[in-house]
């Protein structure tokens, strides 16, 4: 009896108050996807850093050194799994207004294995080609790069990269023409000055002219064995004797990839916590409309409660009457 009067009720209700029912179902919606999109946006916003990271691959530890001797010292430490190298050449560009001089990282060989910059515009640079490459995003932006540039340079040799100090006038390595293919982000501090990467075959085209070398690790416990790695490191350049007073630059340095994340983690707190605030206030605000609406459309029916009251019908069975319809 009370069952089959609910539904009666909820029938009426819908026929009578459809409209209105209606309009609220919508602003429910609607209100309900605010909150919803403010939700998924402060997750991605709180999660970009580290899905940057785990996209780019850049393994767990980089270092940048100078003495090709080292390559194989530090691939042997018991604590890497696996090495990637990378090439390191300074090139000035040429046909601009200002002096600029841009690094050129090239891979001895495919990367795909451990570094693998986020494409965000254009492509990534063939392989075979050795006049292709990709910028990042900070040397697009602040170089004025763009995809399908030609990029005009005029490489250093050895000897010149170790010459700022004291100058070396034109550089005297061979002038190059590159293609730019296509603009990557890697997380912060990442390629620091040698935002252009070249391909495998680069390296094997122009082998004379590189004077360093960028290599990421993959070490065996992850990033549990970064601290261990740099120590071992520092180890090694210490056995290789004390370095000159005129050398510009440290033997080997060791960085860790995920320290700008970190870095710029802290820096997403506050805006994360804007985010959570502001998805906490329009939830509130859904929460104290839709409230109202529905009272109003409840208290709308007050004189027919009376009656339905009378014969019998509890407040919850009345309520449930009402909100089966909506």
């Amino acid at each position: 009896m009370q069952r089959t009067a609910i539904v009666v009720i909820a029938a009426n209700e819908w026929r009578r108050r459809r409209a209105a029912l209606l309009v609220i179902g919508v602003l429910a919606g609607l209100f309900g996807g605010v909150v919803v999109a403010g939700a998924a946006l402060t997750h991605r916003s709180m999660t970009a850093p580290d899905r940057l990271l785990a996209a780019s691959r850049l393994g767990d530890a980089q270092v940048r050194f100078f003495d090709p001797a080292l390559a194989d010292d530090i691939a042997a430490l018991p604590m890497v799994d696996q090495m990637v190298q990378g090439a390191v050449v300074v090139g000035r560009v040429e046909g601009g207004g200002s002096v600029q001089f841009v690094g050129v990282v090239a891979p001895l060989s495919s990367t795909d294995a451990l570094v693998r910059p986020v494409v965000v515009r254009g492509r990534a640079a063939s392989p075979d080609d050795a006049s292709e490459v990709v910028v990042t995003e900070d040397a697009a932006r602040e170089g004025g790069f763009a995809v399908g540039d030609v990029l005009q340079l005029a490489m250093l040799t050895p000897e010149e990269m170790f010459q700022f100090d004291t100058g070396f006038g034109d550089p005297d390595g061979p002038r190059l023409t590159l293609t730019i293919t296509g603009v990557v982000r890697v997380p912060p501090g990442t390629f620091e000055g040698t935002p252009v990467l070249a391909t495998p075959a680069f390296a094997a085209a122009h082998p004379g002219i590189f004077s360093g070398t960028d290599a990421s690790f993959s070490l065996r416990r992850g990033r549990a064995d970064f601290t261990a790695f740099s120590a071992a490191v520092d180890r090694l350049v210490a056995a290789m004797g004390p370095a000159s007073p005129e050398d510009d630059f440290a033997p080997a340095t060791v960085t860790d990839p995920s320290e700008g994340t970190e870095v710029l983690e802290r820096s997403a707190n506050v805006l994360v916590g804007g985010l959570v605030a502001a998805v906490l206030a329009a939830a509130v605000a859904v929460v104290v409309a839709l409230g109202q609406a529905w009272a109003r459309h409840h208290d709308a029916s007050a004189p027919v409660q009376q009656i339905e009251r009378a014969l019998g019908l509890t407040s919850l069975e009345r309520v449930v009457a009402r909100t089966v319809p909506s």
